[in-house]
């Protein structure tokens, strides 16, 4: 496994106090396993690097916020959610300003009718925006399910989660989108309907 690259921390000016110390051990002891749920929300090991990095900056500066009596790990991995979610917020609407084209085929037969073609892209257009605002999890799951076609065990599999927890992300991302997509349909199709 290739070695992780060192976090930057910034230093206060004078030194660090104990506690800081303290808190800088306990955030690098954490950082192998940050960086294996960046993993599974970031797929370019490139903008993974940047989130990682990105998590133990911010939790650096909210190190006055963070509740000792509470384990650190599940604070940090709020954290690190939070990064890859807004990073890919940032590239869809980056994508967005580009221009660039939607996730689903907009293009249409030889005698599609333009207007036909319009919504056709339109609802491509929405769809792709819904699915930039789900958290990345859910959205993972989404992706393999849909335009994967991996069953509900093969994603449980591949992200390493019980196939009900699956099935929750699928169910709470569908109804995310049918609520942001109305009066466009969303997915209907349930994770009973491809077992395999």
């Amino acid at each position: 496994m290739k070695e992780l690259a060192p976090i930057v921390m910034p230093r206060p000016t004078g030194s660090r106090s104990p506690a800081d110390e303290a808190f800088a051990r306990r955030l690098e002891e954490l950082r192998a396993a940050v960086a294996s749920l960046l993993r599974r929300a970031v797929r370019q090991p490139d903008r993974r690097s940047d989130a990682l990095q990105e998590t133990f900056t911010r939790a650096w500066a909210a190190r006055g916020q963070y509740d000792a009596t509470r384990p650190l790990g599940p604070w940090l991995a709020t954290i690190a959610w939070r990064v890859a979610h807004e990073q890919e917020r940032r590239r869809a609407r980056r994508r967005e300003d580009e221009g660039s084209e939607p996730l689903l085929a907009t293009t249409g037969g030889p005698d599609e009718e333009p207007a036909a073609l319009l919504e056709r892209r339109e609802a491509a257009a929405s769809l792709t925006a819904a699915l930039a605002e789900l958290p990345p999890l859910p959205r993972e799951t989404v992706r393999r399910f849909y335009a994967e076609a991996e069953s509900v065990a093969q994603i449980a599999a591949a992200l390493q989660l019980p196939e009900n927890t699956v099935k929750s992300h699928l169910r709470r991302a569908r109804l995310a989108l049918a609520k942001t997509l109305a009066p466009h349909e969303a997915p209907d199709e349930t994770p009973r309907e491809r077992k395999r």
